[in-house]
């Protein structure tokens, strides 16, 4: 027991949060997920079937709060031609370095267009033979194909996002982003 008064330590809630998180059974975090958004209507994860919400729940592992959940993969469900690009996301990653994200987002494009497919794993392994034939490095590949489906750098998984997503949805988000 100390003399010092107690204090609300809201780093140390949110570690407690992280780890409950970490050890609930995933019925527990649907049902929690569920309850967020029972009075987040206007969160577009309220379109989620439960299958949907638990795959988001499985890519985004180690959340701290379920608003994170909400605000990062709301994308998802956004329309293919409502998604904003960040204009931070575009310059760093798809125009820099004379628009080499941009080339390699070209590029990988025809060979997601091409894959029979369509789950992480093979989509994943398709992305890293393109990158070592190129000889890049998979954050110049899997970043500018975060900011085409997504608007910015920051989502969940990548290759777990384009099983998500769909192949005929991530195609057009990246070839609006080309455009």
């Amino acid at each position: 027991i100390g003399n010092a008064n107690a204090k609300f330590d809201r780093a140390k809630l949110l570690a407690f949060n992280t780890q409950t998180a970490e050890t609930a059974t995933p019925e527990r975090l649907l049902a929690a997920l569920r309850d967020y958004l029972s009075v987040n209507s206007e969160s577009p994860l309220n379109q989620a079937t439960d299958e949907q919400l638990r795959q988001l729940l499985q890519m985004k592992k180690g959340f701290r709060t379920l608003r994170e959940v909400d605000e990062l993969c709301r994308f998802f469900f956004h329309d293919d031609n409502a998604i904003v690009f960040d204009a931070k996301a575009v310059e760093k990653v798809l125009k820099k370095d004379n628009n080499a994200g941009l080339s390699a987002l070209k590029e990988v494009r025809d060979l997601l267009a091409a894959a029979s497919v369509w789950q992480a794993d093979p989509l994943e392994a398709i992305v890293k033979q393109y990158i070592e034939t190129r000889g890049l490095s998979l954050g110049n590949v899997a970043q500018p194909i975060r900011v085409a489906i997504s608007g910015t750098t920051v989502r969940p998984p990548t290759f777990q996002s384009l099983e998500f997503l769909g192949q005929t949805r991530v195609l057009t988000r990246i070839d609006r982003c080309i455009a």
